[in-house]
């Protein structure tokens, strides 16, 4: 057993779980922030925008809820904003080995 110094009652195996462990859950927060942040710039009215997340074990799902005379700024056209929106969230999620669906009602 290895035993980093500073701290000998923790094998290093332990010590490394606990450290990678933390900054997951900030990061699971920073994508639903991130989500936020990218709609309520698109839209005219920040207050009504709502994120709502599911947790899987491999997945994340978003569910974003913006006023409805605005569903349209959030889709673009031919969906072309959602999808942006999709591919950001994708490459964030891919940092941690997860998926993401993003819902826009």
């Amino acid at each position: 057993m290895v035993f980093r110094e500073g701290s000998p009652s923790l094998p290093l195996p332990l010590v490394k779980r606990v450290a990678t462990q933390a900054p997951q859950q900030k990061r699971g927060c920073y994508m639903k922030d991130l989500l936020e942040y990218i709609a309520r710039n698109l839209v005219d009215n920040p207050e009504a925008v709502q994120v709502r997340e599911r947790v899987g074990r491999f997945t994340v799902t978003y569910e974003l809820s913006v006023h409805p005379d605005e569903t349209g700024k959030v889709i673009g056209r031919s969906g072309r904003v959602a999808k942006a929106i999709r591919d950001v969230m994708s490459i964030a999620a891919a940092r941690q080995n997860k998926r993401v669906h993003i819902d826009i009602d």
